[in-house]
């Protein structure tokens, strides 16, 4: 059965819808569309759609990825009658036919604060030390996960990240900024997180 990867963004408005709730949303809309969906066997059958790398609450999205199983073939002309249907601010860029598989490796995401200014340097001397995450009562080191990272010197409100995917696992960028600014004991919150990019490598 055919089995295509789109590209999509997911904008504020929308970034609270949940990642079970994505996942119903694109089932009824590709419904709508009369697009006829593959499914799962079994008494609870369901449609194949696999998010690359799941969206968590609040997150809004610049390029994220998902790949889904269907009984016909469909080509970029179907791009407006979905776009027709899916909710204002969630939109499809682009399809391509999922002949080899992907595997991520990174992602870049901007996390933008309600703070004053941060002190550049401040961050960076965070950076330098271990920034221990512990979840689930595990702890993780962000400092193995972390590419890049950076204060957007424009403003000096928002941080840059480009975080490595190891082995699927990964830390958030908005739980290191929350650490810092826990460690720092700044005046500060986090409004919004957008993942501007996912990085993968194709044909493995």
């Amino acid at each position: 059965m055919p089995r295509y990867r789109f590209y999509f963004t997911r904008e504020r408005e929308q970034s609270f819808i949940s990642h079970l709730d994505m996942m119903r949303l694109m089932e009824r809309t590709f419904r709508i569309a009369d697009i006829k969906l593959k499914f799962s066997e079994g008494f609870n059958p369901h449609p194949k759609i696999t998010f690359i790398l799941p969206m968590s609450v609040g997150l809004s999205t610049k390029g994220d990825i998902f790949e889904i199983e269907l009984d016909q073939e469909i080509t970029d002309e179907k791009i407006d009658t979905i776009n027709n249907i899916l909710p204002k601010g969630i939109r499809i860029l682009k399809i391509e036919n999922a002949i080899n598989k992907i595997e991520v490796n990174g992602f870049i995401s901007r996390v933008v604060t309600n703070s004053e200014p941060f002190n550049k340097n401040l961050f960076l001397k965070f950076l330098e030390g271990d920034i221990i995450i512990i979840k689930k009562d595990k702890p993780k080191n962000a400092k193995e996960f972390i590419n890049t990272a950076d204060v957007i010197f424009d403003k000096y409100t928002e941080f840059l990240f480009d975080i490595r995917v190891i082995k699927q696992s990964f830390i958030k960028p908005e739980e290191i900024v929350k650490k810092f600014i826990e460690d720092f004991n700044i005046n500060s919150s986090i409004l919004y997180v957008i993942r501007e990019k996912i990085n993968f490598q194709r044909g493995i």
